[in-house]
Formats: structure tokens, C-alpha cells, sequence
């Protein structure tokens, strides 16, 4: 069986983002942590924008996965019949 639909740019590039943004928002929390005191602040503000921004759009990327999923379709070579039919 092979799969015979593929996700877009858009949403391949939205999955990234939100992923690229929890690993920001840990390099900040770290920069944070190594910063001299005082100095921190802002890598402090930043880390909280991006958890927020994150678990903002998470439940949306989880969703937008789940759809994807759910339509799948698929091919097989030797019966030569597409599943689930449409």
C-alpha cells in the first residue's frame, strides 16, 4: 500500500513552525538561564511569548494532523484498487 495524497507547503511549513517555535522558546529559557544577572530579562519575556504563541497553536497543528490522517488515501500496486474508495 502506498500513500497517494501528500500535505501541502502551507501545512508542512505551519507543522515546522510550531515545532521550531517550542525549540526556540527552550534556547531562550537556557539563555535565560546562563545570562549574568539582570541581564536575562528579556530572553525571559521571549521564552514566555513563544510557550504561549506554542500552546496557542498547538491544539491547531494537532488538529490539522488528525484531518490529514483521517482522508488518507492509499494505493495498492498488485490489486491495483485505491483505499478507501472515493
Amino acid at each position: 500500500m502506498r500513500r497517494i495524497d501528500f500535505p501541502d507547503f502551507a501545512t508542512v511549513a505551519f507543522h515546522v513552525a510550531v515545532e521550531l517555535l517550542l525549540w526556540a522558546a527552550v534556547a531562550l529559557v537556557l539563555g535565560y538561564l546562563a545570562a549574568p544577572r539582570g541581564e536575562g530579562e528579556w530572553y525571559a519575556g521571549l521564552a514566555a511569548l513563544a510557550i504561549f504563541a506554542w500552546l496557542l497553536l498547538r491544539p491547531r497543528q494537532l488538529a490539522a494532523r488528525r484531518a490529514f490522517l483521517d482522508k488518507a488515501r492509499y494505493h495498492c500496486e498488485t490489486c491495483r484498487t485505491t483505499w478507501p474508495s472515493a
